[in-house]
Order: C-alpha cells, then sequence, then structure tokens
C-alpha cells in the first residue's frame, strides 16, 4: 500500500488574507482525519500573508509554503498546486473561508466507501457581524448518483450555483489529470471546473452537513471587481464551453442544451434575488441590534 494512500492535499490560494488566514489554517490544524498536506500558495500578497504561511508551516510540516512572483489571479495560483499534488484525494480551501473540524472525515469517508470520484457538502454563509446562515441543500440527505442518474446533479448546476463550488468539493486526483482552472474566465472558473468533473466522474456523492464556512465580504482571492460585462462575457463562454462538451453524449439532448443556453439569464436573477436577500437580512440585523 502507499504512503500516499488516503492523503488529501489540501490546494490553499492566498491573496491579502492576513486578516482571515489565522483562522482558515486553524481549521486545518483542527481537522480529525489527520492525513493531509496543505499547499499554500501567495499570489503576490502585499500584506503580512506570506509570514503567516510561514509561521504555520514551522509549527507543522504538513503545510508547505510557495509564493507567486507577482499577482497571477486563483485559476493560476490553483493550477500551481495542482502541477504539485499528491496523494489520493484533492480539497480546495478558500484563504477566508474555514472548514468544521470533521470536514475531512466525513467527506473521506463517503470517497471511500462509495468509491465516489468527487463527494459535495453543504455549507454555512458566514458574515463580518458574526451572523451565519446555512444554506438549503441541493440534497437534504445522503446521496450517491451513478452516471446514468447524473441527469439530476447536472440539471442542478444549470439551473443554478449549488452545484459550482469546487471548495465544496473533495475530488480524487486521478479524476483531476489533465485539467486546469481556466485562467482565460475573469469569473465562473469554479464552474467551469466543477461542470468538467461532472463529465469525468463516473459516481459522485453528497453529504448534506454543512461542513464549509463560506465569508461573505468585500475582499477575496482575486482582488477585483467586474463589471457586468464582465460577468456576462464569462458565463456566456462557460455555456459555449458546455455545449461542445455535451455534443455526442447521453447529455446531448434539447433540454440540456436549452439549460446551458439559457444558464447566464438565469445566474444574473439569481445574483439579483441573493444580493436583495442579503440586503434584507443585513438590515433586519441592524434593526435587532
Amino acid at each position: 500500500m502507499e504512503q500516499t494512500n488516503g492523503m488529501v492535499w489540501v490546494i490553499v490560494p492566498v491573496y491579502n488574507a492576513a486578516d482571515t488566514l489565522p483562522r482558515c489554517l486553524d481549521s486545518l490544524l483542527r481537522q480529525t482525519y489527520p492525513r493531509w498536506t496543505a499547499c499554500l500558495i501567495d499570489d503576490g500578497s502585499t500584506d503580512n500573508s506570506m509570514q503567516i504561511c510561514q509561521k504555520y508551516a514551522r509549527l507543522d510540516l504538513r503545510f508547505e509554503c510557495l509564493a507567486n512572483p507577482g499577482h497571477f489571479g486563483p485559476s493560476a495560483t490553483r493550477n500551481r498546486g495542482l502541477g504539485r499534488a499528491r496523494g489520493t484525494y484533492v480539497a480546495f480551501l478558500d484563504s477566508d473561508d474555514w472548514w468544521d473540524c470533521e470536514f475531512l472525515e466525513e467527506m473521506v469517508v463517503m470517497a471511500r466507501h462509495f468509491q465516489a470520484d468527487f463527494v459535495q457538502c453543504g455549507w454555512t454563509l458566514e458574515w463580518p457581524n458574526g451572523k451565519s446562515r446555512p444554506e438549503e441543500n441541493t440534497y437534504p440527505d445522503f446521496r450517491v448518483f451513478d452516471r446514468e442518474n447524473f441527469s439530476g446533479p447536472l440539471t442542478e448546476m444549470l439551473r443554478g450555483i449549488s452545484m459550482n463550488h469546487v471548495a465544496r468539493k473533495l475530488v480524487r486526483r486521478s479524476l483531476l489529470e489533465g485539467l486546469t482552472f481556466s485562467t482565460k474566465l475573469d469569473t465562473a472558473e469554479d464552474l467551469a471546473m466543477s461542470f468538467q468533473l461532472l463529465m469525468r466522474a463516473r459516481r459522485i456523492a453528497f453529504v448534506p452537513d454543512p461542513l464549509y464556512h463560506y465569508y461573505r465580504h468585500g475582499g477575496g482571492l482575486t482582488g477585483r471587481r467586474l463589471s457586468f460585462g464582465q460577468k456576462w462575457a464569462a458565463n456566456r463562454a462557460v455555456a459555449r464551453m458546455m455545449q461542445a462538451a455535451i455534443r455526442g453524449t447521453d447529455f446531448d439532448t434539447v433540454r440540456f442544451r436549452f439549460l446551458i443556453w439559457a444558464r447566464p439569464y438565469r445566474l444574473l436573477a439569481s445574483k439579483a434575488v441573493r444580493l436583495l436577500r442579503d440586503q434584507f437580512h443585513q438590515s433586519k440585523d441592524r434593526v435587532l441590534e
């Protein structure tokens, strides 16, 4: 048995995350599953993020530190981590987010037991004011899908955002071989990667527990403010990629082609609803304070 069997390679891209990075890395140290290595890649931060990474690397040998020679963006940074990946599984953790202490254990157990190519968990939205809200799960209980039953997960991916995030997934490393995040997209690179993973997979699984904590604030990995035109162009480019990818497959149907075409329009409407909902919750919190 290889020594890397069961090991999880965790890719953590870092950009100007000094305020949130310790919480993120502490959540790794608290994992009940010990077989992981975290590749911390600083993407040209102008704060002391790299010094924090180095501090944790001295504290625990499971942390590895790399530094980009400039600011290349999240896709190129994740790709650098993928190029060094080893072990059985790959996970992605953003530097402003964090995991529940049982994230890896639950995900690895599910992947092993069902021989799933990737596993996705539920998530909780977190705000700087300390408020949090578990997001509604696509599947409220444990589910396993074989490829002949992927029409449900694919429909969910095309109708909303619940299937898009790579950070909520534990992926078998062999499924990622030859794949990279697109460096040509201004946004929607997670969706493009998640779609490719689904097209390659033979079996996938879902854990309903909200094990991933997504921090909602104005910063993040990119340091970018994208215009409507940039977002629209990126999502249209992903739609064209999807149309080409399903050609000649079991998913090459009128229904799925329509869902792919309509997805950018649906996404814009969904984002508008989410913004209004977030503003409502924040306004209600201010009234109650």
